[in-house]
Formats: C-alpha cells, structure tokens, sequence
C-alpha cells in the first residue's frame, strides 16, 4: 500500500462530500467532527465560509493535507449500500495528516478490522477459498454440502457497524430452504433477519442496542463467526 499525500484541493458538498485536485473528484465519507477539525487547520469561522461560499460552490484548503491509501488495484474504498436501488456506493478512504502525524479522517478504520478479524479467525474451513478481501469486505466461499455450495461475506460499515451474509450460490431459485434447513440444524435460523424468500441470509451488527460501539460490534462478529463455523465444522456430510 502507497500513501498519497493530498494538497491544495477543494471541498464542495451536494448530498454528498467530494474532493477536487488536479483535474479529479473522488467522492469521499466525511464525519462532521472531522470536517471541523480541517476548517480549525485551515483558519476558517462561520463567516469566512459564508464569504466563500457567497461566490464559489467549494471551500478551497491549502494548509490540509489529506491522505488516500494507494493499492495495485486503485484506491481505497468504502461501500456503502443503497438499499432503495439495491447497489453499493462507493467512497474514498481518506486520512487526515496533522502535526506530521497520520489521523484517519473515518475513525473506524476498516482496514485494520479487517486484518483485525483475520488475525482472530485464521481458519474459515470448512470454507474452503478466500474469494476476496478488500478495505472493508471479506468473502470466503467452497464450502460444499451435499449438491449445495455456500459462500460467507463480511461487510464493514463506515459507521462501525457490520453485517454478515451466508448465501447459497444455487442459482436455480432452490436455495433457500436448504439454507434454512443448515441454519435449524444447530438453531442459528432465529439468528438471521432473512426474507422470507431468499438465497442469502443476513445478519446485522448495528451500533445502538445491544452495541454501543465499533469495538462491541467487532467482539461480538468475531464471536458469531466462531461460533458459525464451528457447527457447520460439526454437519455430517462435511466430517
């Protein structure tokens, strides 16, 4: 991974937060805390952006520098899913450097939970292949149950929280009573909010109640996929 180091951009907000330097905007997850941090950097009061707004549509910063984490395959990202159209949005992962010390702008860095939960959870079998890992997700897939394969994916939010979804890959419309029917055996069924029609079964992990944070949230995911695979590593066909 390569540190970008981001100079002289502006900052402009239209339901969404966007950079703009050199030519290119990136969409960007900003919190409010956050933003006032770079204003306090960059000198500006209430008043001096209602001047600069008065006339332009984007707040210029010359004395921030922010930090996008550079990959082989482009730059980091987090997905956020937009559930009225069913996709994901994508945002840039930025930091935030200050006194020559780097800030992550987005506190609950999911880069480090995801190599957090990696380090906890060493071995998915009976999951078979990582299928990708990425800022915020991972998927694991090839376990195989009788004429039956699933697939494991792990999403974490921008906000701290996380969701987990096992899915069957049976493309014919077949899949979800099997699913159901895995999930009844060690009863974990009650465990998933499912559709009532569905291959993929969910489990959320939202902060408020029970979890009152990113770090309750992590503990106690760790603790739910230990726990599911350690029963599925219990199924009679895969002994």
């Amino acid at each position: 991974m390569e540190i970008v180091e981001v100079k002289n951009f502006e900052l402009s907000y239209q339901g969404i937060y966007y950079i703009s330097w050199n030519g290119m905007v990136e969409r960007v997850y900003l919190r409010l805390n956050q933003i006032l941090k770079m204003l306090i950097i960059e000198g500006l009061d209430v008043e001096a952006i209602d001047r600069i707004l008065q006339t332009e549509k984007s707040i210029p910063f010359n004395k921030v520098t922010l930090l996008f984490y550079q990959y082989e395959d482009g730059y980091g990202c987090y997905a956020i899913e937009v559930e009225e159209d069913e996709k994901e949005m994508y945002f840039l992962q930025v930091g935030l450097k200050e006194d020559s010390q780097t800030m992550n702008i987005e506190s609950n860095n999911t880069y480090n939970r995801v190599d957090k939960l990696k380090s906890a959870i060493t071995n998915f079998s009976p999951f078979k292949n990582q299928e990708s890992s990425s800022p915020d997700k991972l998927s694991y897939t090839n376990f195989k149950l009788l004429k039956e394969y699933f697939k494991l994916d792990i999403t974490f939010k921008p906000d701290g929280s996380a969701s987990l979804v096992l899915m069957n890959q049976n493309n014919d419309g077949s899949g979800n009573q099997p699913l159901k029917d895995m999930l009844k055996a060690f009863n974990l069924n009650q465990e998933f909010n499912n559709k009532a029609i569905s291959n993929c079964h969910h489990k959320y992990f939202d902060i408020g109640d029970p979890y009152k944070n990113m770090e309750e949230v992590d503990a106690a995911l760790v603790l739910f996929v230990q726990r599911l695979l350690n029963e599925l590593q219990k199924l009679p066909a895969f002994k």
